[in-house]
C-alpha cells in the first residue's frame, strides 16, 4: 500500500452520457437539453425542451442530496430525440474512506433500506478497474406509490460502487440510478465499464 491519499479524479464519459455543469450555474438546463436533443426534431419543440429541462433539474436536486466532495453528476440519454433519461450517475470522493469501511456500508445495505426504499434484490460486486479495486452492489429498490394504492411500488435499479486505489485512505464512490428496468441489458457491467474512463489523482502523506 502506498503512503498516499486520494486527492481528486477525472472521468471520461462515453457517448450519450452528458455531464451536468459543475458549480452554481443557474441557466444550464435549457442549453443541456438542447445539446441532448441536438440533431432531432425534438430539439425544435419547446415542450420537449421544457420537459427534458425539468427532468435535468430533478437530477441536479438528487445529486445535491449526496454528501460527497468533488462531485460529478451526469445523465444517460441513450436514444437521440427521446425526452426521458435512461439513468443518472453521481461520482465523488470519500476522502477519509477505506475499502473496509466501504465494504461494511455495502453489507449494511443488504438487509436495509436505500434512499427511502426497500431493497428487493441485492447482488454484491467485486471487480478491478484501472484506478483500483472495486467493491459494491447492484440492487432493485422498491418505493411505495401512495397514489397507486396500498402495497403498490415502483422499482428503481441502482448500482453503488467504491473504487479503492492502493493507498492509505480515499475511496471514489460511483452511484448510478435508473427508474426504467428496460434501460440496461446489464446495468452493473455497464457501470463497471464506465470505470475504464476513471483516473484517480493521489498525493503523498
Amino acid at each position: 500500500m502506498t503512503a498516499a491519499v486520494v486527492a481528486g479524479y477525472s472521468l471520461a464519459f462515453p457517448d450519450r452520457w452528458f455531464p451536468l455543469p459543475a458549480g452554481d450555474a443557474s441557466d444550464w438546463a435549457g442549453p443541456l437539453a438542447s445539446d441532448i436533443l441536438s440533431g432531432t426534431a425534438a430539439a425544435q419543440d419547446e415542450a420537449s425542451l421544457a420537459s427534458l429541462g425539468r427532468e435535468l433539474r430533478q437530477v441536479e436536486e438528487s445529486a445535491r442530496g449526496v454528501a460527497l466532495p468533488a462531485q460529478t453528476a451526469a445523465v444517460l440519454a441513450r436514444t437521440p430525440g427521446e425526452t426521458s433519461l435512461d439513468a443518472m450517475v453521481v461520482v465523488g470522493i470519500h476522502p477519509e474512506g477505506t475499502r473496509g469501511a466501504f465494504e461494511q456500508r455495502i453489507a449494511e445495505l443488504r438487509d436495509g433500506v436505500i434512499g427511502g426504499g426497500e431493497i428487493m434484490s441485492f447482488t454484491q460486486i467485486e471487480s478491478e478497474a484501472p484506478a483500483g479495486a472495486v467493491v459494491g452492489c447492484h440492487t432493485l429498490v422498491g418505493y411505495l406509490d401512495a397514489d397507486a394504492g396500498s402495497g403498490v411500488a415502483h422499482l428503481e435499479e441502482r448500482v453503488v460502487l467504491g473504487v479503492c486505489p492502493d493507498v492509505v485512505r480515499g475511496v471514489v464512490e460511483v452511484t448510478a440510478i435508473s427508474s426504467s428496468l428496460t434501460s440496461f441489458d446489464d446495468m452493473a457491467q455497464e457501470i463497471l465499464d464506465l470505470l475504464g474512463g476513471l483516473t484517480v489523482q493521489t498525493e503523498p502523506l
